[in-house]
């Protein structure tokens, strides 16, 4: 598979031969933890037939197996320490993501989840903090170097939580991990606020929250775009929840003076809940994931990502709730993502427009 690169007027991404990529992309954010290697496969076949051009994965994620282990059992850390990666546990990540290029998907990876470097989940849970600024960089380094040769691999930092946090700054964490992906994916000593064109060679963007108090879902929303050079595209959170307006947070991004492909890489989910507890008609229907999509795509972001509320998680048959109605292999053959389709057939078309 050919590296993507960013066009030359910085507002979507290309092919080695220029032609325009289309992204569209599934957050299967759990598949390590969560999938065995015949429903990978599986999905994967799937989300191919449904047109689909990336996956959306986390390598270490705890939302739900604090523990992070695999299918087979494999703990992803040996005695919770990120110096001390299994290789079991990442000898399964490399035969997903080698999956992946085999059916000719790019995977937007996430070194680590958020929560494992705040310590706090979305439930109230408090958990030791398990990636520091001490450590950030070392495992960004490991990782990096672990995947480098992966030319479909684009990485994503952060992991649905802002990089200022409760009140604490973890910006350094974030800054010492790019600058250890720098090593370890192009063996070169970067920093991450002095601009290099090495930085172009690696595409990372950075995955927010969207922000119940004030609103800021953005990439860019606590950092200072001019001096983070680590950040080479835009991530929009526009979340859950019927009022966000993506169209809106699209448009302010892409007038930015600091010019970035920009996309929502996290809209509302198919079939997430609106309110807690769920009453009728509470569920984001087939409606919002095509409003959300072709919002985005019409305010000028570069692609979209799809997502539904079981399958992000890998829910199993016994674990439907009414949280989640759906196992994630029922919910693979839902409505709106079979849709999706014509959303990027219009997004294709638009792209052969502005580049010609």
């Amino acid at each position: 598979m050919d590296k993507l690169k960013i066009s030359e007027n910085g507002r979507y991404f290309i092919n080695a031969d220029g032609a325009p990529f289309v992204w569209l992309a599934d957050t299967v954010w759990t598949m390590p933890q969560r999938m065995k290697w015949d429903d990978v496969e599986y999905l994967m076949q799937k989300r191919k037939s449904q047109g689909f051009t990336v996956l959306q994965i986390v390598a270490l994620d705890p939302e739900r197996d604090v523990q992070m282990r695999s299918p087979a059992g494999d703990a992803a850390l040996l005695y919770d320490n990120l110096r001390a990666p299994n290789e079991k546990y990442f000898e399964y990540l490399d035969w997903i993501i080698d999956k992946a290029e085999e059916y000719g998907f790019y995977v937007l990876l996430l070194p680590v989840w958020g929560q494992l470097v705040v310590g706090d989940d979305w439930a109230g849970g408090v958990f030791p903090k398990t990636v520091t600024e001490e450590n950030a960089y070392g495992y960004g380094e490991w990782i990096g170097r672990r995947y480098r040769e992966k030319k479909h691999i684009l990485w994503c930092l952060g992991g649905d939580r802002q990089p200022v946090h409760k009140g604490v700054d973890y910006r350094n964490v974030w800054r010492r991990m790019a600058e250890g992906l720098a090593k370890g994916v192009l063996g070169k000593a970067l920093k991450y606020n002095v601009k290099d064109p090495a930085w172009e060679d690696l595409l990372i963007t950075y995955h927010a929250c969207h922000e119940a108090e004030t609103g800021e879902c953005s990439t860019l929303s606590y950092w200072d775009g001019e001096e983070e050079a680590w950040i080479r595209f835009v991530m929009l959170q526009s979340g859950h929840g019927l009022l966000p307006k993506n169209y809106e947070l699209v448009a302010k991004e892409y007038a930015n003076s600091h010019v970035r492909p920009v996309w929502d890489g996290e809209p509302a989910y198919e079939m997430m809940i609106t309110t807690f507890p769920p009453v009728d008609e509470s569920y984001h229907g087939t409606w919002m994931v095509r409003r959300r999509a072709y919002w985005s795509m019409l305010s000028g972001s570069f692609g979209h990502t799809y997502g539904h509320a079981s399958v992000w998680c890998t829910i199993g048959e016994k674990e439907r709730s009414i949280m989640t109605q759906y196992s994630w292999y029922e919910a693979l053959q839902s409505e709106g993502s079979g849709q999706m389709k014509f959303e990027k057939s219009s997004r294709c078309h638009n792209l052969w427009i502005v580049q010609t």
